[in-house]
């Protein structure tokens, strides 16, 4: 597991992303465990490692913040 996100495809994203979000994020995979790409405006990382995701949330979230989504 690489904890640099590979590049993903350039540019804005977010209206590939709405227009099918599961089949989006599916393919997305094929640029590896963790990609970056860009989301709204806002740099963005998938991941789609277990052990990463766990990093993250478990030891890494208070800093590297969170969207404010998840305080509601």
């Amino acid at each position: 597991m690489s904890s640099t996100p590979t590049a993903g495809p350039r540019g804005e994203q977010l209206d590939n992303y709405l227009a099918d979000p599961y089949t989006y994020l599916r393919d997305l995979q094929e640029h590896g465990d963790i990609v970056g790409i860009e989301l709204g405006g806002i740099p963005t990382a998938v991941i789609y490692d277990l052990g990463a995701i766990s990093t993250v949330f478990a030891d890494k979230l208070d800093h590297i913040g969170r969207p404010l989504i998840f305080d509601r």
